[in-house]
């Protein structure tokens, strides 16, 4: 019995088994997917759900990609307003017998997405996961701003209002990559409160869309990418990556703090 974690949205391309390749999120048939999805009693994901019918999605992407390949599957809503009330159930559900697969309209579930929960609750059921590779928006984005990628550190989203200020503030001195997720419509005034701490000759790369036909990717300056983003009106997904502090700014504040202990202490000398 396993709660097999398979995801359509890889939005590589890739070769079929008649050789054919198919480009892009919709379009995705590699065969292990398929199989996959065709061999599952249950699809779970952020569904849109009707009154009629509790357990059936209506007219999302995944409800979409699941008639493409013929597939007439149960659907079930997993969101985060309802995944705490819903992994007992669908843990039960796989205890009974049924598989399950945990899928994801846009990205990995887990990822910024409801998924932790309904995993870890069925490692704690004794219930075995199976993890099929998909698409992550923060790795392209990541790969593609020119900053390290061999040590970063990834924030998602940053709390809207309470705990913002604290959870940038922890970020202040931290010297790796930065990825975070952020909304079209809080982008620039993120923007600005990133050249408020990090200061606005800090480096960082904004890639909207990615994978997709309007892809954009912009870098510069925290204070060059405010301006960009101000002159016209931004849509799609948002990944921020934020160069990490320079060591040797750190070494300079360093050296001040101790200047300022000294003199604190009456040891500089005249």
């Amino acid at each position: 019995m396993t709660v097999q974690r398979c995801w359509w949205n890889c939005l590589n391309v890739n070769s079929t088994a008649d050789g054919q390749a198919f480009s892009g999120a919709y379009a995705d048939r590699q065969s292990r997917r398929h199989y996959l999805a065709g061999d599952q009693s249950v699809i779970v994901g952020r569904y849109r759900v009707g009154r009629r019918y509790p357990h059936h999605a209506g007219g999302d992407e995944s409800q979409g990609l699941l008639k493409h390949l013929g597939l007439d599957k149960k659907l079930w809503s997993h969101h985060k307003f309802n995944e705490h009330a819903a992994v007992e159930s669908v843990a039960a559900t796989i205890a009974a017998g049924e598989t399950v697969a945990l899928v994801s309209d846009a990205g990995t579930p887990g990822i910024s997405d409801p998924g932790f929960l309904l995993v870890r609750t069925c490692l704690e059921h004794g219930i075995e996961v199976e993890t099929l590779p998909g698409a992550t928006a923060f790795v392209p984005a990541l790969v593609n701003s020119g900053f390290p990628c061999d040590r970063f550190c990834f924030e998602g989203f940053l709390p809207p209002k309470k705990g913002r200020s604290r959870r940038l503030q922890q970020l202040a001195d931290e010297e790796r990559t930065m990825i975070f997720y952020e909304s079209p419509y809080r982008l620039v005034k993120t923007l600005a409160q990133f050249a408020e701490l990090f200061g606005p000759d800090r480096e960082a790369s904004v890639s909207r869309e990615l994978t997709k036909k309007f892809e954009e990717n912009v870098r510069g300056t925290l204070r060059e990418l405010i301006v960009h983003f101000s002159a016209r009106e931004v849509k799609g997904e948002i990944v921020i990556v934020l160069g990490g502090k320079p060591r040797k700014a750190k070494r300079e504040d360093a050296d001040n703090g101790a200047v300022d202990d000294a003199e604190e202490n009456g040891l500089q000398e005249d």
